[in-house]
């Protein structure tokens, strides 16, 4: 089966799927989306009211700063990005809360699955709870702004866009890592 194919296997699976309790209240499951060859792997942590809607990812107010900001670091979010998130459905209630651990769990083997098939060897994770899938053990803080490598891959760390929406400091913090994105790989 071809990539094209798998991916589309694997959607219908994450679109039916019914591990957690995030299912009984979700319009749409979020898979993700992107070209299959993308270059880089973006994580976020769950989808929101817009993206529940439309099964799309990060479409509201914080997919455009996430658009913005991609901009800044050289990269056109349609041709060079694949999206997703830790959890494929929003987390409810309440609205846009934090996945909770076994809500996480239900998710890691689409996700896992999903860099397996992108063969993604960059991955922009997007704040802690992205963060915290990948690296358990470490502080976000250090490793905020900066590449990272471990198992044959390169992890970008910045903030989640929705704390740029939320507040002006974070949103220069993002654009200031996301100008260095490309620039700090090219070292690594």
């Amino acid at each position: 089966m071809d990539k094209m194919n798998q991916m589309e296997e694997l959607n219908k699976e994450i679109g039916s799927c019914a591990k957690c309790r995030l299912s009984k209240t979700r319009i749409k499951s979020v898979p993700g989306e992107g070209p299959l060859d993308a270059e880089y792997f973006i994580v976020g942590q769950g989808p929101g009211a817009n993206e529940d809607k439309t099964g799309r990812p990060f479409i509201g107010r914080a997919g455009k700063l996430l658009t913005e900001l991609l901009a800044l670091a050289g990269l056109d979010r349609y041709k060079e990005t694949f999206i997703t998130s830790i959890v494929k459905c929003l987390p409810t209630p309440p609205l846009n809360r934090k996945p909770k651990p076994d809500e996480i769990a239900a998710c890691h083997d689409y996700l896992a699955r999903q860099i397996e098939l992108f063969g993604a060897k960059k991955i922009i994770l997007l704040g802690d709870v992205a963060f915290k899938e990948f690296f358990k053990k470490e502080k976000f803080s250090d490793w905020r702004g900066k590449w990272r490598e471990s198992g044959g891959r390169k992890y970008f760390i910045s903030y989640h866009p929705a704390a740029g929406i939320r507040f002006q400091k974070f949103k220069k913090i993002l654009e200031h890592d996301f100008k260095n994105l490309v620039r700090g790989n090219e070292k690594n």
